[in-house]
C-alpha cells in the first residue's frame, strides 16, 4: 500500500494547510525538516515528542492520547476565543481520519478548509478565505459524509 502523503496535516492534528504561514507560504508544515522562515515550530513539544520520542504519524495513535503537552498547548487555551475554534476540533479530526482512513480523510478535512465560493483556502485565526476573503468565522462549512 502507497504511502499517504500528510504534508499539510500536524502530528496534533491541527490542520497547517489552513494556517496562515503555510498559505502564504513562510511555513511548510509541522512535518517538514526543510528550512523556512517560521522556526517556532521547531521547540513545539508535541511536534519534538510525537516525531522524535514516539514516532507516531498523529498524537491519537499514542496511548496517553490526549497528553499533558497536547492539553495544555491546544485543548485548554483561549477558551472563549472564536480564532481558536480550530483547537477544539483536533479529537475530531482524529476521528474522521479513524473512520475513513488517512487519505480519505484528509480530503474531507481539505474540503471543509475549502472556500466554497471561490475554491479558495479557508485560514484559522481570521476564518476569512485567504483568495476573495470571505468571513466564516460563525459559519465554516461542515465536513461532508460520504463521497
Amino acid at each position: 500500500m502507497p504511502e499517504v502523503n500528510l504534508e499539510g496535516i500536524s502530528t496534533c492534528g491541527v490542520p497547517c494547510f489552513a494556517c496562515p504561514s503555510y498559505i502564504k507560504g513562510t511555513c511548510n508544515g509541522c512535518r517538514s525538516e526543510t528550512k523556512q522562515k517560521r522556526r517556532s515550530k521547531y521547540g513545539c513539544k508535541v511536534r519534538i515528542c510525537s516525531l522524535t520520542e514516539k514516532k507516531v504519524q498523529f498524537c491519537s495513535e499514542c496511548e496517553a492520547f490526549p497528553c499533558k503537552s497536547i492539553t495544555k498547548k491546544l485543548l485548554t487555551t483561549h477558551r472563549d476565543e472564536k480564532k481558536y475554534v480550530y483547537r477544539y476540533e483536533i479529537e475530531e479530526n482524529f476521528q474522521l481520519i479513524q473512520d475513513l482512513g488517512i487519505k480519505e480523510g484528509l480530503k474531507k478535512l481539505k474540503e471543509r478548509w475549502c472556500c466554497p465560493d471561490c475554491g479558495g483556502r479557508i485560514q484559522f485565526y481570521y476564518y476569512t478565505c485567504a483568495e476573495c476573503g470571505k468571513e466564516f468565522i460563525d459559519n465554516m462549512p461542515k465536513i461532508k459524509q460520504g463521497s
